[in-house]
C-alpha cells in the first residue's frame, strides 16, 4: 500500500471533487440531502486522515540510510540493488567491494556492520555469492541482527518480528528482480514490538 502512497496523493483532488459532485437524485431521495452532505463530509475527513498516516508512514522509511558492502560475489547484485534504493528514495552508502577481484566476505560483513553499529546507517545491505558465509559473520557482530531472506514474506517478518538492522542476499542465487522486491519490502516494514521486544530481549542477553 505504501509504495503507491505517491500516485494516491496525486489523485486525491479528483477524489473529493468526485465526493463534491452532485448526487443522482435517486440517491438524494433515498437518504435525503442532509445526511448526503454529512457523509460527503465524513468520507472526505476520513479519507485525508488515511493518507496522511500513511504519508507519515513513508516519510519515515524513506528517511533511512542504508548502506551495502559485498565480496565479489555480490558485487553485481550490490550495484544493481543501490541504484533501485536510491530511485526509490532512500539514502545510499556505498561500502564496497570495488572490483571483481576475490576479497574475503567476512571483511565487507564487519564493514557493513559497523556500519550500522556507529550510526552511519540505518541498517545495512550485504551480499556474498549465496548470502549464507556474510550473514554468519554479520551474526557474530554484537547488536547486529542478519536475516537472510530469499523472499519478501522473509523479509517482513525479519523486520517485523525479528526488528533485522542487516539484509543478507546471494548474487548468484538470487535474481535481480525478486531480490529488489525483498530489500523494499525489508525497509518499508516496521518492527512490531510487544511479544517479539521481549524475545529480542532474550537474544541481546545471549550476547553479554
Amino acid at each position: 500500500m505504501v509504495q503507491h502512497l505517491t500516485e494516491l496523493l496525486e489523485f486525491f483532488p479528483s477524489i473529493v471533487c468526485v465526493m463534491a459532485s452532485p448526487c443522482p437524485s435517486r440517491l438524494i431521495q433515498e437518504v435525503g440531502p442532509s445526511a448526503f452532505r454529512r457523509l460527503q463530509s465524513r468520507m472526505r475527513r476520513e479519507l485525508f486522515l488515511i493518507l496522511s498516516r500513511l504519508s507519515q508512514v513513508c516519510l519515515v522509511n524513506k528517511s533511512m540510510k542504508v548502506a551495502f558492502a559485498s565480496d565479489h560475489g555480490g558485487r553485481g547484485l550490490r550495484l544493481f540493488l543501490q541504484q533501485r534504493a536510491g530511485a526509490n528514495g532512500y539514502a545510499v552508502v556505498d561500502l564496497g567491494t570495488e572490483s571483481d577481484a576475490s576479497v574475503d566476505y567476512p571483511d565487507f560483513a564487519k564493514i557493513g556492520c559497523e556500519a550500522v553499529l556507529s550510526g552511519r546507517a540505518d541498517c545495512c545491505v550485504l551480499i556474498c555469492g549465496t548470502g549464507i558465509g556474510i550473514s554468519i559473520a554479520a551474526n557474530k557482530m554484537k547488536g547486529i541482527r542478519c536475516a537472510l531472506c530469499s523472499s519478501e514474506y522473509d523479509a517482513e517478518m525479519a523486520r517485523k518480528h525479528n526488528n533485522a538492522n542487516a539484509l543478507a542476499l546471494g548474487g548468484r542465487t538470487t535474481g535481480p528482480e525478486v531480490a529488489s522486491s525483498i530489500l523494499l519490502r525489508f525497509l518499508a516494514t516496521e518492527f512490531e514490538g510487544g511479544r517479539h521486544a521481549t524475545r529480542l530481549e532474550k537474544i541481546k542477553a545471549m550476547e553479554e
